[in-house]
C-alpha cells in the first residue's frame, strides 16, 4: 500500500508536472511572439506542444487504469474482436508521432483467424502502450514490426522494435512498480513505468502470456496471447 501511494504522488509530483510546464511554456512563447515567429518556428512550437499533450493524456490514462486497477474495480467484459481492425485503427493514431520521428511501421498481419475473445479497453490499453514504447525507445529512421499469428487457442500478437533495447538488470526489474527505471526514450521521451506495469496486469486478466526479447542496442521484442474467439 506504502509502495502504490509513494509511486503515485512521485508520479504526481514529477511527471504529471512536466509535460504541463512545457504545455504552459510554448504556448506563452507562441500566444506572446506569434507575430515575429516564422512559419517554420511556430509549427515546432505547436508540435512541441502536441507531443507533450499526447504524453500527458497517455499517463492520465494509465493513471486512470492503475487506480481502477489498484481499488479492484477494473472491470473484465470480453466479447467479439477483430484483432486487424483494432491493430490498425491504433497504428493510425500514433502514425504521426511515429512520423516525426522517420519511423516505419511494418505490418504483418494473419488474414485469417483474427478473432479474439478480449475486453475491448484493456486490449486497447495494451496494444496503445507497447506502440507507444516502441516509438519512444526507436531512434529516428527505425523500424517497428507489428505481427499477429494464429494458434490453436490463441492469437499471438508481436510488437518488435530496433531500438535501445533493455539491459538484463532493467528487464529483471521492469514490472516492479517499487523501481524507477532511469532509461530515456531516443529524443529524452521520459516514461513511468506504469505502461509496461499494466500491459502485464492486463494480459494476465484476459488469461494470456506476456514475452520479452531484448538486447541493448540492437531491439526488444514483446509478444502477448489472447484467446481466440470460439464459435
Amino acid at each position: 500500500s506504502n509502495i502504490t501511494k509513494d509511486k503515485f504522488l512521485s508520479i504526481i509530483a514529477h511527471d504529471l508536472i512536466n509535460p504541463f510546464n512545457t504545455i504552459l511554456g510554448f504556448s506563452d512563447l507562441l500566444l506572446n511572439n506569434y507575430s515575429e515567429y516564422d512559419d517554420e518556428t511556430r509549427v515546432k512550437t505547436i508540435k512541441t506542444i502536441n507531443n507533450s499533450s499526447t504524453e500527458l493524456y497517455e499517463l492520465l490514462g494509465n493513471l486512470l487504469q492503475w487506480s481502477r486497477s489498484e481499488r479492484g474495480l477494473l472491470e473484465y467484459s470480453p466479447e467479439r474482436i477483430d484483432m486487424t481492425s483494432i491493430i490498425l485503427k491504433i497504428v493510425a493514431l500514433f502514425s504521426a508521432t511515429a512520423s516525426a520521428k522517420d519511423i516505419k511501421i511494418e505490418l504483418n498481419l494473419s488474414e485469417n483467424e483474427s478473432i479474439v475473445n478480449s475486453d475491448i479497453y484493456l486490449l486497447n490499453a495494451i496494444l496503445r502502450n507497447l506502440i507507444s514504447n516502441s516509438i519512444k525507445f526507436t531512434p529516428k529512421g527505425g523500424r517497428i514490426s507489428i505481427k499477429t499469428e494464429a494458434e490453436e487457442k490463441y492469437v499471438v500478437v508481436s510488437v518488435a522494435d530496433n531500438g535501445v533495447g533493455i539491459s538484463a538488470e532493467n528487464l529483471e526489474n521492469l514490472f516492479r512498480i517499487d523501481i524507477q527505471h532511469s532509461t530515456l526514450g531516443t529524443n529524452s521521451e521520459k516514461g513511468t513505468g506504469l505502461g509496461l506495469f499494466l500491459v502485464k496486469e492486463f494480459v494476465m486478466k484476459q488469461k494470456g502470456e506476456l514475452r520479452i526479447e531484448s538486447e541493448v542496442g540492437k531491439g526488444s521484442s514483446f509478444s502477448f496471447t489472447i484467446p481466440r474467439w470460439k464459435v
